[in-house]
């Protein structure tokens, strides 16, 4: 039983494995905020104001998540909150292209294209933040 436990620690221990389980998280989370905020506020505003608000939120709580549990030896304080924030400008600018493509013209359900878009966007942004997000 140690053994299994000590081999689970050194599984979580390695930064790949805590940027899969941050990034799923932090996935998922994203996407039940778009569902929510859409929810709320998507039939006055439409669902492109509801992505953007959702990411301004899901952003703000993944970098707290990825600093403390995966790029815990990258800078900190408001320089690495900027460049990170910076990384989540491109995937919300080429979300708010995809999304409404495939809503308006490929007549997809709004969640089905938001989840799919979302899925693509988690092994690209390891990478990102890596060498630039949270680069020492």
């Amino acid at each position: 039983m140690i053994e299994l436990f000590s081999k689970l620690k050194s599984l979580i221990s390695k930064q790949k494995i805590r940027f899969l389980l941050v990034g799923g998280f932090n996935t998922l989370f994203g996407y039940f905020m778009f569902l929510f905020v859409n929810l709320v506020i998507g039939p006055y505003f439409g669902y492109v104001s509801s992505l953007v608000i959702a990411q301004i939120i899901s952003a703000s709580v993944a970098y707290k998540l990825f600093q403390r549990f995966v790029f815990t030896d990258g800078s900190k304080g408001f320089k690495a909150y900027a460049r990170f924030q910076s990384v989540y400008i491109v995937p919300l600018a080429a979300n708010m292209v995809v999304l409404p493509v495939l809503v308006e013209f490929f007549s997809l359900e709004i969640y089905i294209a938001q989840a799919a878009f979302s899925t693509g966007w988690i092994v690209a942004s390891f990478f990102v933040h890596k060498n630039f997000s949270f680069r020492k």
